[in-house]
């Protein structure tokens, strides 16, 4: 009985120093509070077209999201709400920021987001799916990304390209005669609009123009005129448009005051792009690379 009248107050000495640890706000290792305030952050990347390659050629470099009007950001929680944020580039203090920018109390499972780029005004936006209306004449890309926040607040965006691009890299001459190429066109079922998931980048409701089949044209400001044994750039705008119809683009050429085409097949193909390069050889054999 000497003995155990020894060891309960140690016992209980025991438990008050453990009890006031926890009110001193002293937390044991390893233990995540539920909440916890941090800063949102962005590490944002971009990943490259896959290349279609023509010739020799990889075609034109990554477009740059800082040189856009930032990217639109989506999320929705207990805690947080994201609409149509528009986070931008800030080139004094080389990172990305957003209007309103606040310490947040972030759950220690955060939300998951939602973003696409470039920003736009008044998306149509439902449940982590964008309806994009690209227009015929599109020359605008559009990248999305999704991710979940990490326990120090970064969240690493790496956006991908959700349309198929066509871009005309150059014409070269060995036919033994002046050339000019006076037009470019591309006849499809183009798609007048769509349903992008920004979760997997996965296109749905698609739907054709009226009537299906359109021609697109590309033709140079003034007629591209190369003489033999040379080369010129083509020098239109490229087209960027929802993926999935074969487009047949066709090549107008004059050859001593006579018109030439010559048409080749491409498949619009999600985050590819495409640069068509002409060469002519002599008989006017019209050789175009894929």
């Amino acid at each position: 009985m000497k003995r155990l009248n020894i060891l309960l107050p140690a016992i209980f000495l025991l438990l008050l120093t453990f009890s006031c640890s926890h009110e001193d706000g002293q937390l044991m290792e390893g233990v995540v509070p539920a909440q916890h305030p941090t800063s949102l952050t962005f590490d944002v990347s971009e990943e490259p077209w896959q290349d279609e390659r023509i010739l020799m050629t990889r075609g034109a470099t990554l477009d740059g999201l800082k040189g856009l009007t930032g990217f639109g950001l989506y999320a929705t929680s207990a805690l947080i709400s994201f609409t149509n944020t528009q986070v931008t580039w800030d080139n004094v203090n080389a990172k990305w920021t957003y209007a309103g920018e606040k310490t947040l109390l972030w759950p220690a499972t955060p939300p998951t987001l939602y973003a696409y780029a470039p920003w736009m005004a008044s998306p149509t936006y439902n449940a982590g799916t964008l309806t994009f209306t690209p227009g015929l004449e599109n020359t605008t890309d559009l990248l999305w990304g999704e991710t979940n926040v990490q326990a120090d607040g970064t969240a690493k965006l790496n956006f991908k390209h959700a349309l198929a691009k066509i871009s005309f890299g150059t014409i070269t001459n060995h036919s033994g005669a002046s050339v000019s190429l006076t037009g470019i066109s591309l006849t499809g079922n183009f798609y007048q609009d769509g349903k992008l998931s920004l979760s997997d980048g996965t296109w749905s409701e698609k739907n054709s123009f009226t009537p299906a089949s359109q021609t697109l044209s590309r033709n140079p400001a003034s007629a591209v005129v190369v003489a033999n044994d040379a080369t010129a750039n083509i020098g239109v705008a490229d087209v960027l448009q929802i993926p999935g119809p074969t487009v047949a683009v066709t090549f107008t050429f004059t050859v001593g005051g006579v018109e030439h085409t010559a048409t080749v097949n491409t498949t619009l193909t999600q985050g590819r792009h495409t640069t068509f390069y002409v060469t002519i050889q002599n008989h006017f054999e019209v050789i175009i690379t894929s």
